[in-house]
């Protein structure tokens, strides 16, 4: 069925036989939903399909410039979901919004586009002892494998799905905006399809060389002792907090000798260290770290047990990790030997916790290992923006910075003491001004220099 759709002043012919598209309001804005049919396995066009969700929303004023695709992270998160109320509170959607589409499309395995959905918190007592209960992991790979082919879930066929969306949508060239693994699919995105980009704006730059999570305990590492010094040298922490170092060691220390315990059971080792590098996933809430660990050190373990809830059933209400296991057992695993995952986490508070979590299972999940060279450096002349945090516990800078080595027409800024999170008023004008113009030379970086830590909190008031 086709449909033709003329939005301020320019006709969008919607060509693809299998794509259909309605109206719709989202967001509180006018806008058009639609589905898009594609080849579960594209080696395979006469097995089976699968429908992918998309949202795509008019400017606000007339269709002068490229549209906006906007990729969401995880791997795992529904776009239509995360960025709902982008349109409004994301700076950089808000400001592009005015003369350019904004389109949105739940990659394959999350959202409504096939989904692959796996609780891993299951009941309280798992959620603090396992990050991936085996029995669990177990139940989802059983259930997803009866109707999903779990191999076909991964980065290369949902960008090559990204790019038939574009072709239907009669776009000959789209802006990609993405965060964390966002950046990972746009980078993808600009090796496979890069003649169709016009720019690229990307957040917590993480390549397909990054190998999650093997950068996960050095970055978290970095990122703790950047905290404890910035409370070092705050009058109010250091008052308050004296001892933060020596308790928050002591605090992982206890949880591999049976577990903290906690009210509804004991928060073991591998749940405690990571639940930690989220709280250090942006600075407004790692300035909770120093007052969480001193109740815990004054007997207290509420707080602990509250926060370590909140980023375990944060994750998990978030993503699809059925699709998310597809994805990572397939494409960063394969590739890590216990050998470099005890390398990358020497002196670390982490340990090889995460890769060993992990590794159980995606030895239970059993997907194919994806060609190493999808591992191979990304070159491209397209304008690419990267804001990186200089505190980013999941994606550490230097993989940014590695990344810039292959983009002639690239820069990576830095946001002093931020972490995955970098978002605010001044990358938002970074972000905006570069979009008006494309070029990442020109672009005045100076408001990075007065970004500050925010206070570091002395009650849970707005945490909890």
């Amino acid at each position: 069925m086709a449909a033709r759709e003329k939005t301020g002043g320019m006709i969008a012919t919607l060509v693809a036989a299998a794509l259909f598209a309605n109206p719709c309001s989202y967001s509180g804005q006018a806008a058009r939903c639609g589905t898009l049919a594609v080849p579960e396995t594209r080696t395979n066009p006469n097995g089976r399909s699968i429908v992918l969700h998309f949202v795509v929303v008019p400017p606000r004023k007339s269709l002068e410039r490229e549209p906006v695709f906007a990729i969401a992270g995880g791997p795992g998160q529904s776009a239509i979901d995360v960025y709902r109320g982008g349109l409004a509170d994301d700076g950089f959607l808000r400001a592009a919004h005015d003369d350019r589409a904004i389109v949105l499309l739940d990659q394959r395995g999350a959202g409504a586009s096939s989904p692959m959905p796996c609780d891993l918190t299951g009941e309280r007592a798992t959620m603090f002892t396992h990050l991936f209960a085996p029995s669990i992991v177990e139940g989802c790979r059983r259930s997803l494998a009866a109707t999903h082919d779990l191999n076909a879930y991964g980065t290369d066929a949902a960008v090559d799905d990204l790019d038939a969306l574009r072709r239907s949508l009669g776009y000959s060239k789209i802006v990609l905006y993405g965060g964390s693994y966002g950046t990972d699919a746009s980078l993808v995105y600009l090796r496979r399809h890069g003649t169709s980009v016009a720019a690229a704006v990307l957040l917590g730059v993480a390549p397909p060389s990054l190998l999650l999570p093997l950068p996960f305990p050095s970055g978290a590492q970095h990122a703790l002792n950047d905290l404890i010094a910035a409370c070092d040298t705050d009058t109010a922490c250091k008052r308050n907090f004296p001892n933060f170092a020596a308790e928050f060691s002591r605090m992982i220390e206890g949880s591999k000798n049976g577990g903290i315990a906690v009210a509804g059971g004991r928060i073991s080792f591998e749940v405690l260290a990571d639940a930690m590098r989220h709280v250090m996933y942006d600075a407004y809430t790692s300035s909770y770290l120093p007052l969480i660990v001193r109740r815990w050190a004054a007997g207290d373990s509420v707080p602990l047990a509250k926060i370590v809830t909140l980023t375990s059933q944060g994750i998990g209400g978030s993503l699809d990790m059925g699709m998310n296991l597809s994805i990572t057992c397939a494409e960063s695993m394969p590739f890590i030997s216990p050998q470099q995952a005890a390398l990358a986490s020497r002196d670390t508070f982490m340990g090889t916790s995460r890769y060993d979590a992990q590794r159980t299972a995606c030895n239970i999940w059993n997907v194919r290992p994806v060609d190493a060279t999808f591992l191979s450096p990304i070159r491209s002349g397209v304008p690419v923006l990267m804001i990186s945090g200089t505190d980013d516990p999941a994606t550490p800078p230097q993989f940014g910075a590695r990344v810039l080595a292959g983009l002639a027409n690239g820069r990576q800024i830095l946001i002093p003491g931020a972490g995955h999170d970098t978002a605010s008023a001044c990358t938002e004008r970074i972000e905006s001004d570069f979009l008006r113009s494309y070029d990442v030379r020109t672009l005045d970086a100076t408001c990075v220099s007065r970004q500050r830590r925010p206070a570091f909190a002395t009650s849970f008031t707005g945490l909890f």
